[in-house]
């Protein structure tokens, strides 16, 4: 699993590589700071989608899978996608490793959590940078936490389920190899 991440992890950085550095050209663009490359948030959405689609050809074609039987299939992989990432990031478990308290990377204020781990975390954070926080607080918080964890993996299992129903044994061993399925 971890190999297949971080396969998907260098993919992805190759697709970021500046357009100007495969030139030849100086980094950063015209007024951009050395070294960085300035993206415009159109084309990060645009390389994003790109990535997002090669990817799922790919997935297609290593699955076997036909354009009706990957009509069915994406969509239930995608739900399973969504409620592993509810688990693993839901909650910003990277934010928590942060500079100062009420603040994301390079000072900015983090984005408000879209998920219930996501807002549990959240909840427990503020909690816990509290000098005085309480015991009572932290463990209500914490169990608060806990279940909204215990609902998301019920989430992520019947996403699985539902996934399963519709593969073939091969395409099912395929997909626990590459850790969407376990």
């Amino acid at each position: 699993m971890r190999r297949s991440f971080a396969a998907l992890v260098l993919l992805f950085c190759g697709l970021l590589v500046p357009a100007g550095l495969q030139a030849g050209q100086a980094p950063g663009g015209p007024g951009g700071r050395p070294g960085r490359r300035q993206f415009s948030p159109e084309e990060m959405r645009r390389r994003m989608e790109e990535f997002r689609r090669r990817m799922s050809e790919r997935l297609r074609e290593r699955l076997g899978a036909s354009e009706d039987e990957w009509k069915v299939i994406a969509p239930l992989i995608e739900k399973v996608r969504q409620a592993q990432g509810e688990l693993r990031f839901g909650g910003g478990a990277f934010r928590f490793m942060r500079g100062r308290p009420g603040r994301g990377p390079q000072g900015r204020p983090p984005r408000e959590p879209q998920t219930e781990v996501g807002k549990a975390v959240q909840n427990l954070r503020q909690i816990l940078d509290k000098e005085d926080a309480k015991p009572k607080e932290i463990k209500a918080a914490l169990e608060r936490l806990r279940q909204a964890r215990k609902k998301a993996e019920a989430q992520l299992k019947e996403a699985r389920e539902n996934l399963r129903k519709v593969l073939t044994l091969r395409q099912e061993a395929i997909l626990v190899m590459l850790g969407i399925l376990d």
